[in-house]
């Protein structure tokens, strides 16, 4: 798993327990937002190892993130955690290519473990 990770998110109860469990696994949180556009300059600054982002964000939705930041690195990867995953319906071959992980809201924190221990 990356051991560099930005965090879009825009529930702070939910960005605040992804950074405790990161941090128990020996994970660098580089940045965090809540913002679609905030996180792609992020990931430009940072260039962390995984982005681990939500769908719906406070000023957009995080597949307009990920689309942005994919133009920005073709190796960035994503980890989605998301209540609307049908957002991600019918996205394009390669964009999909770099999502390695997907978790449905509401989730556990024994499952956020179970995921990132599979990355």
């Amino acid at each position: 798993m990356a051991d560099t990770v930005l965090i879009l998110e825009d529930a702070v109860f939910v960005r605040e327990m992804e950074k405790k469990i990161l941090f128990e696994k020996d994970k660098q949180v580089v940045g965090e937002s809540n913002s679609s556009a905030e996180g792609v300059q992020l990931y430009q600054k940072l260039r962390p190892q995984l982005v681990i982002v939500d769908l719906q964000l406070a000023d957009g939705t995080g597949l307009e993130a990920m689309q942005a930041i994919s133009k920005i690195d073709d190796r960035a990867r994503f980890l989605v955690i998301s209540s609307h995953t049908a957002l991600l319906d019918g996205i394009e071959a390669e964009l999909e290519s770099r999502i390695v992980g997907r978790m449905r809201k509401p989730f556990t924190v024994d499952e956020l473990r179970t995921v990132l221990d599979q990355l």
